[in-house]
């Protein structure tokens, strides 16, 4: 190959490399060269042995990272008008290192014999090349072809894209149109010299057919591989390519079985896991049509179930065992995805077994759809019933233990009241009255040291009167009972903001105080807990509460400033009293009818919503009537 430029597409030819095989007896040598920077251009010539294509992809190997340096999307365009063939094992390590190569784009083909092109179009239709392949006649047509794959690659090749279509040079033209007269002139002689060999080449053609029909029918197709010789009369590079074409469907074939046959066996495996999978299984497993609603099969744990036999529920519809809820339930969900939605795969229903037992089943479900439509479904259904009554039973024990919580929260504020009361009715009365005789006896003191003495002592009166008021109030605050639940919260922020020195803003709307005084010593403790979690654990400096009655819901929003926290460990008591305040809360507002939301997380500060219904005054019940 010249190193200029390519007379059909200008792009310089660079690199030439010649390969010869080393192995004895061989005849098989390739020529290499570089069209632009990504063509690779390639002239076979001779019979390639599997040694040979070992040693050429060697060559190959060092050619392509030598002149291209790890460049991808390559293309290679190889002449096979001088190849005389290849063994079997050459064509496929030819085609498992061109299919595989990451750098190569695609690849061309031209000047092939009919045999190379039957070869060609079979492994094309069994898809043995996965990258760009194409098979063309001449080199101008599979430069251009080649660029073509470039342009619709986005991938750049140094040929104007407006270029004008490849033609042949003038010399190659004005041969061909002197080959076109010759051919005329010779045409009678072709026709006079076929007849006269007419009987000749039938006598040939039948000699030739008869060794290639008992040569097709000596393979050994259980076997692998080409294992027949080629009758030494019939060894020569013409008739040897019939046998190679013959030796290549053969491989092909093999292959075909070969892949066949190991996936029956993988999908015979498979087919008794599955089946020892549903025959064995505890829950329930059937196919279900859509179109019919008739179950297709189904496994013998769906009978124990059911209490059905498998004819009785092969015909019928599984929506018959379904109570009248959930059928309908069941029928909304098919509209759904009839209409082209999308439902879950874990369904829940109720079913009715043979004997009238009431059952619960779950339903995983893999749906089979057709041009959009489902067609049908394999159904995985576990009995749930006992899951139920325990989910059931603990819902029932929850709300019993709520009911102990409110209870006991009620017992608590009126021992509470009752300690709060005695406090002050005893202990504030009798130091007050203690204060007071104090008073005098230290207006009478002669010596100023007793005096002194008699003032710091009835300073730490003053002071244990003072903490008996608070202590009173914190038990049982009288202004809650007195004055109604928004001036026990006003009095709660300013009790905070003086013994904390917390900013505490309130803001009220609404009918606050209209609820009844369990709620609002619920309401109250709970906010008192809110307080108390925030000096603890925030190291907030403001608290926002805003409290709202609307359209009979009492709406509570508390808000810090603080550290925040992880919001999931209050879903259950945590280990000690850290989050079981908030649980409590919780769990106090759900027997209630309530609800509790927190919004929180690290360094974002804390807001815990608290709704809880109220229940309608005698003037609204009244009204309801009418």
């Amino acid at each position: 190959m010249e190193t200029s430029k390519c007379p059909v597409s200008g792009l310089p030819v660079s690199n030439p490399q010649y390969f010869a095989g080393q192995q004895p007896g061989s005849n098989f040598t390739m020529a290499l060269a570089t069209l632009g920077d990504r063509i690779i251009l390639i002239k076979t010539t001779g019979y390639m042995r599997s040694e040979d294509e070992d040693e050429f992809l060697t060559f190959f190997d060092a050619y392509q990272k030598t002149y291209f340096q790890g460049k991808n999307d390559l293309f290679v365009i190889e002449d096979f008008a001088e190849i005389e063939g290849a063994d079997a094992e050459a064509r496929k390590k030819y085609v498992a290192y061109f299919k595989n190569s990451p750098f190569l784009l695609g690849g061309i083909i031209y000047q092939l014999s009919p045999l190379f092109r039957i070869s060609f179009n079979l492994a094309r239709r069994f898809q043995v090349y996965k990258k760009e392949l194409y098979a063309e006649n001449t080199y101008a047509d599979a430069v251009a072809r080649a660029l073509e794959v470039f342009d619709q690659s986005g991938v750049a090749h140094g040929v104007p894209t407006d270029r004008p279509p490849f033609s042949q040079p003038p010399l190659k033209s004005a041969l061909s149109e002197l080959s076109t007269r010759f051919h005329r002139l010779l045409s009678k002689l072709r026709r006079w010299r076929l007849s006269c060999l007419f009987f000749l080449n039938r006598s040939f053609a039948r000699h030739y057919s008869e060794a290639l029909l008992k040569y097709i029918a000596a393979i050994n197709w259980d076997n692998q591989g080409d294992d027949l010789e080629i009758p030494q009369p019939y060894n020569n590079p013409e008739i040897r390519q019939v046998f190679d074409a013959i030796g290549f469907i053969k491989s092909e074939v093999d292959r075909l079985i070969q892949e066949r046959l190991q996936a029956e066996q993988e999908l015979k495996e498979r087919e008794a896991r599955y089946r020892q999978l549903v025959e064995h299984a505890r829950a329930g497993i059937f196919e279900f049509d859509f179109a019919t609603r008739r179950i297709l099969s189904l496994n013998e744990a769906l009978l124990e179930i059911t209490e059905y036999s498998k004819d009785e529920m092969l015909a019928m519809n599984p929506l018959d065992l379904m109570t009248e809820d959930s059928r309908e339930v069941y029928e909304n969900r098919f509209q759904t995805l009839a209409a082209g939605g999308t439902i879950g795969s874990d369904m829940v229903y109720q079913m009715i077994a043979k004997s009238g037992e009431y059952k619960w089943v779950l339903l995983n479900t893999r749906i089979i759809f057709s041009d959009g439509r489902p067609e049908k479904a394999s159904v995985l259904l576990s009995d749930i019933t006992e899951m139920k009554r325990i989910e059931a039973q603990l819902l029932e024990y929850q709300a019993k233990l709520q009911g102990l919580s409110i209870q006991l929260s009620k017992t608590q504020e009126t021992e509470r009241r009752k300690l709060a009361s005695r406090l002050h009715d005893s202990v504030s009365q009798e130091l007050f009255v203690a204060q007071l005789q104090l008073n005098t006896v230290a207006g009478h003191a002669a010596d100023s040291n007793q005096q002194k003495a008699l003032n710091q002592i009835r300073d730490q009166i003053q002071k244990i009167v003072k903490d008996t008021k608070t202590l009173t109030f914190d038990l049982s605050p009288p202004i809650l009972y007195d004055y109604g639940l928004k001036e026990a919260i006003e009095a709660l922020g300013r009790s905070m903001e003086n013994a904390h020195g917390i900013s505490v803003h309130t803001r009220f709307s609404g009918e606050i105080d209209r609820s009844d005084m369990d709620r609002n010593i619920i309401l109250y403790r709970s906010i008192s807990e809110l307080f108390s979690n925030t000096l603890k654990h925030a190291g907030a400096n403001t608290i926002f509460i805003s409290m709202d009655h609307q359209d009979g819901l009492l709406q509570v929003d508390f808000r810090d400033n603080g550290i925040g926290f992880d919001g999931d460990h209050i879903k259950t008591p945590a280990q000690g009293d850290d989050g079981f305040g908030l649980f409590d809360i919780r769990e106090k507002l759900q027997h209630m009818g309530g609800i509790l939301e927190i919004e929180t997380a690290p360094n974002a500060g804390t807001r815990v919503l608290m709704r809880l219904p109220l229940p309608a005054c005698p003037a609204e019940k009244a009204r309801a009537r009418f």
